[in-house]
């Protein structure tokens, strides 16, 4: 509000404030000033309430790299989300650096699944980013306050969250802090990714300078979403930390809770390395066998036994949301050959099925059913004695119909 319109609202009142603190009530009260802006006024600190053409209305958020402000266009009115480094990370050049190579990131992408980077500027030594202002609420907070989401919800955004990625993996950068904290769903349902201030551009001399962003003795992204070997060495970290880390939030979407549970970060680090992920059939009874295979291989600790590419991750789960999965032919469900691999060598796979599923010969399977049945066929030496002896009993009960029908 300009200093002639608070002039001209103060003679629309009888009697006129006193005092400079009741002023900005009234102002409050009439809309004309948000709580927040009034609340740095009243600490004398109203001249950063402006930032070059941008007026900053209320704090909606904060990062590893910085604040987030909800802003206005001095001119156009628009309202945009402005993400400002802090001030006391401006002496740091890395820091900068890092920064800038967001806005650089962001530049390049254009995509429904990603936050839309307007402009990027510097104003009296405060470096900022201007983003679409997102109207929702992230995942993480979502689920905090209204507990894990159903599948079909949880599979949506996370397809969703993987097309976006794809894009963004297919202009060469990564995002490294894939997490729930950093999903925006919109009032229209749709998802948003947030936060590309990890976000590494790949290019051939990045791992060789010293001085990179992504340099030896640096972790970048958050424990409880980070994928073994981004954890190791950052600039290891490439599609496929993605894909571990957003396995990651599809397990906190659908439990509530992180993979690993110790109480400080060096246990949850060593946990990473060395100890196996919970399945999620063992925290909800409504996982089917094909999400569980679709977990389980996004949060694979080696990075050769993921999905290798987005792509394959959001076919993955489009056979998990297919509305007839009856009526899908079972060849398409088991073109993957790497998750057939990955699963006969999994020593947990008897865990995976679960009990329920132990009877799926003795049913008309569905494509679903048909597809983790084909998937953990074969003669594989290194399949647990549990499944070889399931898959002796079908091969014992198809050659006594093929007896009896003779």
């Amino acid at each position: 509000m300009s200093e002639e319109g608070i002039t001209n609202f103060i003679k629309t009142l009888t009697p006129p404030p006193e005092t400079a603190e009741e002023l900005v009530k009234l102002l409050v009260k009439a809309n004309h000033l948000t709580k927040f802006q009034a609340k740095l006024i009243a600490a004398g600190k109203g001249k950063s309430l402006s930032l070059g053409i941008y007026l900053i209305k209320d704090k909606i958020g904060a990062g590893g790299m910085g604040q987030v402000y909800l802003a206005e266009h001095s001119r156009m009115k628009r309202e945009v989300a402005l993400k400002v480094l802090p001030p006391q990370l401006v002496k740091n050049h890395d820091a900068v650096q890092r920064f800038h190579r967001e806005v650089q990131a962001a530049a390049q992408l254009n995509h429904k699944n990603i936050v839309t980077a307007f402009d990027a500027n510097e104003d009296k030594g405060t470096h900022f980013l201007v983003m679409e202002r997102v109207k929702g609420k992230d995942l993480s907070s979502t689920v905090k306050d209204n507990g894990p989401m159903s599948i079909d919800l949880a599979l949506n955004v996370i397809q969703q969250t993987a097309e976006g990625l794809l894009y963004a993996h297919d202009q060469g950068i990564i995002h490294r802090d894939i997490k729930p904290a950093n999903l925006l769903l919109d009032e229209e349902g749709v998802l948003k990714i947030l936060d590309m201030g990890l976000a590494g551009i790949e290019s051939p001399g990045d791992a060789d300078e010293g001085g990179g962003l992504t340099s030896t003795g640096m972790v970048m992204g958050t424990v409880d979403f980070m994928a073994p070997e981004q954890a190791m060495d950052t600039r290891s970290a490439d599609a496929r930390s993605d894909i571990y880390s957003l396995g990651c939030s599809l397990f906190y979407l659908l439990t509530k809770r992180p993979l690993f549970l110790d109480d400080t970060v060096m246990k949850k680090l060593m946990a990473l390395q060395t100890q196996p992920a919970p399945t999620l059939s063992s925290c909800r009874d409504d996982v089917t066998p094909a999400i569980e295979a679709l977990y389980q291989k996004m949060i694979a600790k080696k990075p050769a036994d993921r999905f290798q590419s987005m792509s394959d991750v959001v076919t993955a789960i489009e056979h998990c949301l297919s509305p007839s999965p009856q009526s899908a032919h079972p060849s398409s469900l088991t073109q993957d050959a790497s998750l057939q691999a990955f699963l006969q060598n999994q020593s947990d796979t008897d865990t995976i099925l679960n009990t329920p599923h132990q009877t799926l010969q003795e049913e008309s399977p569905t494509a679903q059913e048909t597809y983790i049945s084909d998937v953990l066929g074969g003669t594989d030496p290194t399949m647990p004695p549990t499944m070889a002896g399931r898959r002796g009993n079908q091969k014992s009960t198809k050659q006594t119909v093929t007896r009896n029908k003779r």
